[in-house]
């Protein structure tokens, strides 16, 4: 019996760690105004949902966490006493990649090319990661009991934000508006 209950409580924080990680994912895309599924399916391309990811590129920097912050951004976050060791934090990790990608929302405009800058540098390597969270995002979006099969369909009457219905526009992938 006591093997069965230490199963059920393991079970049940393992259900509030996730949905605690999905609040702090959700609340941070929301906190610097940016879309949330957007924000949860780079989380996906970045480290499938997994906060304890850490990644050695080839420049010799890293990754690090759900949303994969890059430690070249260490110096920029050391201002607001955001160390190393605090990326490893879910939480924390989320609010920083989404502050990143408002950040490129703002520099570049809502469009593709600044979701691609969340990851790369160079235009095609933009294109190709941006491909990949669209994906991400459609499929999402598939699993949704409401979404629509056609991801830009807006509702008739049905309010749209600008960043939703920017983000929802058909690409064309030679030429990033």
């Amino acid at each position: 019996m006591r093997c069965v209950w230490i199963v059920l409580v393991g079970a049940v924080m393992s259900g509030l760690t996730f949905s605690c990680r999905a609040d702090c994912i959700d609340d941070a895309a929301r906190f610097h105004h940016v879309n949330v599924p957007l924000v949860r399916a780079i989380v996906t391309v970045e480290s499938g949902q997994h906060a304890n990811v850490v990644h050695l590129n080839a420049d010799g920097s890293t990754d690090i966490g759900l949303m994969q912050i890059n430690s070249r951004w260490l110096a920029t976050l050391s201002r607001f006493d955001i160390s190393r060791a605090d990326l490893h934090d879910g939480c924390t990790n989320a609010y920083v990649g989404a502050w990143i990608l408002s950040q490129n929302l703002h520099r570049l405009g809502v469009n593709w090319d600044a979701v691609g800058a969340y990851n790369a540098g160079a235009h095609e390597k933009r294109i190709a990661y941006a491909r990949r969270v669209y994906r991400a995002l459609n499929t999402a979006a598939s699993h949704l009991p409401s979404a629509s099969s056609d991801p830009t369909v807006v509702q008739q009457g049905a309010p749209a934000s600008g960043l939703i219905t920017k983000l929802f526009q058909p690409l064309t992938w030679g030429r990033i508006r």
